[in-house]
């Protein structure tokens, strides 16, 4: 990912470490997406002087694909590079991607390694969410905070990669991603093709057969129409209370249609039950089809 927003985050720690004050161990806070670990990676290859991602003095470490933590064995390994003699350079680096996969187990023996730091070495523990990490490891590390994407820098991620968008469109995916170019890069135009057949699905009463068919494709993601009935609930409610500044798309349209058969109460009801249905499909497998058919006949009060 182009590196755009991160200047003063670099200025900063290209300063302390010339001037030998980089902290040993750095907790880099940031939003899902938003390019830390290509931050990060490109900081301490320059600090390295090199090009690779392959050093010998670099380690980074993230889950193993048959994982969904980062393990203990990971982290042992960390301990013994720790303890090497730098290959080719003062100092050693260590990248992990990202420390909210630590478990228990692999926590705790990070946490020894923390406490007892080598001159020579600096950790990078790359984060979104701050409160996965365990407290002994916040409280030994300096907490670097990356700021949000401005609309200005999410859209020219976006051109780099050759997507553009209208401005509505542009508008949406920042809202809907929460400006996450990352998020936005995967899943961009899936978000406003199916948002607006999802909208459309109310206005006609119906789920269009388009929008059925791609949740019915096999292995389909189902993040994208999670993240679509639970966005437009969430704006459905707000509009209650005229907190929303613009809409998208026909969003005024299929607000106004449903107001009448649903009050904020019920909304609120409605969004809670769903916000614990979904999950349900990757966990249990049950049918994305049926799920779908179920939200929508709840949300309209009305046999599809």
């Amino acid at each position: 990912m182009d590196l755009i927003g991160f200047e003063e985050n670099k200025t900063q720690l290209s300063n302390f470490f010339k001037n030998e004050k980089l902290h040993h161990a750095n907790l880099i806070l940031g939003k899902k997406g938003i390019g830390k670990a290509s931050f990060i990676k490109q900081l301490c290859k320059d600090f390295l002087g090199c090009k690779s991602d392959i050093h010998p003095d670099l380690k980074i470490i993230s889950c193993l694909e048959d994982k969904k933590e980062i393990i203990i064995e990971q982290i042992r390994d960390v301990i013994e590079f720790s303890y090497q003699t730098p290959a080719s350079s003062p100092n050693k680096f260590v990248i992990i991607d990202s420390a909210c996969e630590l478990n228990k187990n692999s926590s705790n023996a990070l946490l020894k390694l923390l406490e007892e730091p080598l001159p020579s070495n600096y950790f990078f523990l790359i984060t979104h969410n701050f409160n996965k990490i365990i407290p002994t490891i916040r409280s030994r590390c300096n907490i670097v905070k990356i700021e949000e994407l401005n609309s200005q820098q999410f859209n020219q991620i976006l051109q780099n990669h050759q997507m553009t968008f209208s401005k509505e469109q542009s508008l949406f995916l920042e809202m809907i991603c929460d400006n996450s170019p990352a998020i936005a890069i995967e899943h961009a135009h899936d978000f406003i093709k199916l948002y607006q057949l999802f909208i459309q699905s109310i206005l006609d009463k119906k789920i269009n057969e388009e929008l059925l068919k791609k949740i019915s494709e096999k292995n389909y993601n189902f993040y994208v129409i999670e993240k679509i009935i639970n966005v437009f609930l969430s704006r459905f409610i707000k509009n209650y209370h005229q907190l929303l500044d613009n809409f998208f798309f026909a969003e005024l349209e299929s607000f106004e249609l449903l107001k009448p058969n649903l009050s904020f109460d019920q909304a609120i009801s409605i969004f809670d039950d769903i916000c614990k249905k979904t999950p349900l499909i990757s966990s249990h497998y049950i049918d994305k089809k049926l799920l779908l058919i179920n939200i929508l006949n709840t949300i309209c009060y009305e046999k599809i």
